[in-house]
């Protein structure tokens, strides 16, 4: 059942992602992390392998069990949901280190709130995470940057 929520989850959060990455592109932004993971492309077969690793599994358990797990409860059992929200949604845009994805990464943070505060699970939100990064991590792979 947590896996299909978190499925589901992830069609959505995919879904949310592209629709703030047309809105960003339309503005003119484009993420400074997607432009180092284009790069990527011209690693080694290895170094590849890496990034897929790191971009399916091992960043989306370690970061929601961080910022769903730890720093979203720790905000809702002091301060509401509210400031768990918000808060955790901007640590984790601002952890990204990418000003230009702040606005889609705070979008990302506020979904995956709502899936770990209606689950009570972090487990979805590692599959919504993992799903995402999976298709962003394929496309980035497989389609040329636009000129």
């Amino acid at each position: 059942r947590r896996l299909l929520q978190g499925v589901v989850a992830g069609l959505i959060l995919f879904g949310a992602t592209l629709l703030a990455g047309f809105v960003m592109r339309g503005l003119g932004v484009e993420s400074d992390q997607l432009q180092s993971f284009r790069a990527t492309r011209a690693g080694t077969t290895a170094q590849i392998a890496g990034f897929v690793l790191a971009a399916v599994a091992l960043a989306p358990m370690v970061e929601e069990a961080f910022f769903r797990g730890y720093v979203f409860s720790a905000l809702q059992g002091r301060y509401g949901r509210p400031i768990a929200y918000m808060g955790s949604a901007a640590l984790f845009a601002f952890v990204h280190a990418d000003l230009k994805a702040a606005p889609s990464l705070i979008v990302v943070g506020l979904l995956l709130a709502f899936v770990f505060d209606r689950t009570g699970s972090i487990v979805p939100t590692i599959v919504a995470h993992a799903f995402n990064n999976a298709i962003v991590a394929s496309v980035i792979l497989a389609v040329p940057a636009a000129r």
